[in-house]
């Protein structure tokens, strides 16, 4: 039967559950301010109004008479679709908990709150709070915005030099105005990444991967995730309790839900952050490959309140994948990608964002990526090699 979908954003990374949706033969409906962005171009419908306007949203839903709201890969948004959903009895999560996991400062209090793990952290709004709090404490430190997504804004602290600036570059990536400030933690090995899915208040399926960094570029903004994680099984099963146990307090009752995560200190668990909604930089795609679980399916499907089947790793690969950002360590305008015949043979999928002579940007933020990849190879050993050098496999040129 042919559905009503209001989708919040319509960049790159939000494409896949509108082809999706498409390819059912459901009505596709876009919101998003940026008129470019591509997924506007696929909808049957497109609003030109921001996703983090919920009384407009609200108009444009209940003037189209949607069957559901997504927010894909879009914490900003996953917040509106909650409100707005509850408003037209809709599928939907309670605001109040969307908010929480939506909002950097809001999260760290309820983990403090209900004895999770969290680093001491305060908030600010202006400077010079913020530098007189500096004089209290040691370095280094981490600055984020409390309600942006896409690692905008987040840098690492090590001294006072230009911290003025700084403070000014993060604070501007918030629309509430204000800065989480962090203890930075040093964690054991990879940063853990991943998605998983709820169904019924339980959390049914998990994937984790590892996150990669370009360290010389931005070590806080990542490059992709390659799978399997080589996180340990007694770790693996004391990340999912603990992911168990938040989802509980919440009161999550469904949907997909995006992870970042470190071990440190031999085995302690830190929860960087839960998304609620789908993981960016391909994640869910990777994670079809890899599994045989579409994630999409299952956001698009849960949304419009259909029947969901229970997830399973029975068809995991035995090969490795991995998502690849390409990016830029300068900006400039594009003249070249180039890749290595020896990597060409692993690369399943490819996208390239922007056309020869376009003005591209420094790997700033994760919309500063010129495209993305999928690639495949035998073990993760050799997944691991290629991300760790990247660089040498692929080049972009500049004029």
């Amino acid at each position: 039967m042919r559905k009503k979908i209001l989708f919040l954003g319509a960049s790159h990374h939000q494409m896949p559950p509108i082809i999706y949706a498409n390819n059912c033969r459901h009505e596709t409906i876009t919101c998003d301010y940026i008129k470019e962005n591509p997924g506007h171009k696929i909808s049957h419908k497109q609003y030109y109004t921001s996703t983090t306007n919920i009384n407009e949203v609200f108009k444009i839903a209940k003037k189209e008479k949607v069957n559901a709201i997504i927010a894909y890969a879009s914490d900003p948004a996953a917040y509106t679709q909650a409100v707005v959903a509850k408003k037209l009895r809709l599928p939907g999560n309670p605001p109040r908990s969307i908010k929480i996991l939506s909002r950097k400062n809001l999260f760290r209090k309820f983990l403090k709150l209900n004895n999770f793990f969290s680093p001491k952290f305060r908030v600010f709004s202006k400077f010079n709070n913020f530098k007189i709090y500096l004089n209290k404490i040691k370095f280094p430190i981490i600055i984020k915005p409390t309600d942006s997504s896409g690692s905008k804004g987040v840098m690492k602290i090590i001294n006072l030099k230009n911290i003025k600036k700084k403070f000014h570059n993060t604070l501007k990536y918030s629309s509430r105005k204000s800065v989480i400030v962090e203890d930075f933690i040093k964690r054991d090995g990879f940063q853990i990444a991943g998605d998983g899915f709820v169904l019924n208040g339980k959390f049914i399926f998990n994937c984790y991967a590892n996150e990669h960094f370009n360290e010389e570029i931005n070590k806080l903004l990542p490059i992709g995730e390659s799978f399997p994680s080589v996180v340990n099984k007694y770790l693996k099963k004391k990340i999912d309790q603990t992911i168990q146990r938040i989802f509980k307090k919440l009161n999550i009752k469904f949907g997909a839900f995006n992870f970042d995560i470190q071990i440190f200190n031999n085995n302690k668990v830190m929860i960087i952050e839960i998304g609620p909604r789908n993981g960016g930089n391909l994640i869910p795609e990777v994670i079809k490959y890899f599994t045989g679980v579409d994630l999409i399916k299952l956001t698009v499907d849960s949304y419009l309140g259909e029947k969901i089947r229970k997830c399973s790793f029975e068809k995991v690969s035995n090969n490795s994948y991995c998502s690849y950002m390409i990016h830029s360590s300068v900006s400039g305008r594009l003249k070249k990608i180039s890749f290595r015949n020896k990597i060409k043979k692993n690369i399943v999928r490819k996208n390239i964002y922007f056309n020869i002579g376009d003005k591209i940007n420094r790997f700033n933020k994760s919309n500063d990526a010129v495209g993305s990849l999928i690639l495949k190879f035998n073990n993760i050993n050799q997944t691991l090699n290629f991300m760790q050098n990247s660089q040498k496999y692929i080049q972009i040129f500049i004029k």
